[in-house]
């Protein structure tokens, strides 16, 4: 993805928000591979708690309530604001690895 949509899209204008945490032993901290996402376009954050993918379960449709959402994107465009309830995503999806050409085709629709 790093190299597929930043470093081919530079004048593409967005800003990503990427929460990480430990759902399989892989997911360690201390094995994040922080340099997966180092473009000046992202903002990573380590969610210990898993609050944001427990919030995701709770606000999408057909998710566990009591779940964690997690390798999933959600794509929202310029005019999303975040309200007391959750803007429409343009898409979502995952895994990530699966789903990334249908993110990549949604993120370069945007205007830009």
């Amino acid at each position: 993805m790093q190299t597929e949509l930043f470093r081919k899209n530079p004048p593409l204008k967005v800003k990503v928000y990427a929460v990480w945490y430990n759902m399989i032993w892989t997911d360690s901290r201390s094995l994040w591979p922080s340099r997966v996402l180092n473009d000046p376009r992202v903002t990573n954050f380590w969610d210990r708690k898993k609050t944001v993918g427990r919030w995701y379960a709770r606000h999408t449709e057909g998710m566990d309530p009591d779940g964690v959402v997690w390798d999933t994107y959600y794509l929202y465009g310029p005019e999303a604001h975040w309200t007391n309830s959750p803007p429409t995503p343009i898409s979502h999806g995952g895994p990530i690895v699966e789903v990334r050409e249908d993110l990549k085709k949604h993120l370069l629709s945007l205007p830009h």
